[in-house]
């Protein structure tokens, strides 16, 4: 099959056949060291970013555990386990993401009940960040339109469409990231291209909202 399941004393992994390495399999062992070890991308309340040593093309996400209620809340449904399954989902739909190659479930020792996911690395350059420095060309609002619009018509609710959520690569490209909250709901969810479109409130950001409000209207995801 195309994924392996690996049930360990210390943790349950699940991972893409095709991305094993030895590199892979060194964080797959300790992913505690990995994350120790890696060049931080992001340090949230909720998750922990790095780029491990070495930059071998993926990066790993950490989902803390902030309190105990939140701790038993995650194992009832837990939200690293959502965004493998949603990763997977839209690579499978042509959706462009960051797609997971390795989930680490860790049942044993201090981190026990931490969740560590693998993913590609697409860079961290948001799509904020991404518009006000270079601008926003027809290619890349073009783009934005046909990833919501993708969403919509696969009856995807992705839910937190924030501008650091949408990552713009060296091609311009558009991938979506943090897919632990999306929901499959029929029709999609209207508010995904609203919420887009609240990223560009900035003085300033006048000239970028335009420019994605006229090709979210070309495909009918606002009015």
């Amino acid at each position: 099959t195309e994924f392996e399941q690996r049930d360990r004393p210390d943790a349950r992994v699940f991972v893409l056949r095709s991305a094993l390495s030895p590199a892979l399999e060194a964080v797959i062992a300790d992913p505690a060291a990995a994350m120790a070890s890696g060049e931080p991308l992001k340090a949230g309340r909720s998750a922990t970013v790095v780029r491990p040593k070495g930059a071998p093309g993926w990066v790993i996400k950490r989902y803390n555990r902030r309190n105990l209620l939140q701790s038993w809340r995650r194992r009832l449904a837990p939200r690293a386990r959502a965004a493998w399954r949603n990763g997977h989902h839209l690579a499978l739909l042509g959706i462009p993401t960051a797609r997971p190659l390795a989930l680490i479930e860790a049942r044993k020792g201090a981190g026990a009940g931490t969740p560590y996911l693998v993913l590609e690395d697409h860079g961290d350059c948001a799509i904020d960040r991404h518009a006000r420095t270079a601008g926003v060309s027809e290619r890349l609002a073009t783009r934005v339109s046909r990833l919501l619009l993708g969403l919509r018509r696969a009856d995807i609710a992705h839910r937190d469409t924030k501008a650091s959520n949408l990552l713009v690569t060296a091609e311009e490209q558009v991938v979506l990231i943090d897919l632990d909250g999306m929901r499959s709901r029929r029709g999609g969810d209207s508010a995904d291209a609203t919420r887009f479109l609240a990223n560009w409130t900035r003085a300033g950001d006048q000239p970028v909202h335009a420019r994605f409000e006229a090709a979210l209207r070309r495909v009918g995801l606002v009015s």
